[in-house]
């Protein structure tokens, strides 16, 4: 397991700050800076693309192709209704468990003779 450690100091106005940090084993360290780096190109990857696709949607505007606007609004819609159906799927299969039964059930009400009762 890991220990924690902190690092304490002041910033520019005299504030005292203080960061706590988990270290890891050292395998799990290693582990985790791969995750850091293999998020880091992940991030980058997506800026690129981003960039990428409003640089050729904003051509597209400037060449007032009616396309430019019905793609994203296409991949949007289809993209609220595919997440509209994970939804539904995730509570249509969610498995739930019964409640438990009581471990102590009450006990059986007693039976108590009515005196007014004819026939007795």
């Amino acid at each position: 397991m890991g220990e924690r450690a902190g690092v304490r100091g002041k910033d520019k106005k005299g504030n005292s700050y203080a960061i706590k940090a988990l270290f890891l084993a050292d395998g799990e360290k290693k582990g985790a800076e791969e995750m850091g780096d293999t998020s880091r190109v992940w991030g980058a990857l997506l800026c690129v693309a981003i960039i990428v696709v409003t640089v050729a949607f904003l051509w597209g505007v400037s060449l007032q192709s009616y396309w430019a606007l019905a793609i994203p609004v296409i991949i949007g819609f289809l993209g609220i209704l595919a997440l509209g159906f994970w939804i539904g799927w995730t509570i249509l299969s969610i498995k739930t468990t019964p409640p438990a039964a009581e471990s102590n059930p009450p006990p059986p009400a007693e039976k108590t003779e009515n005196p007014h009762a004819e026939g007795k």
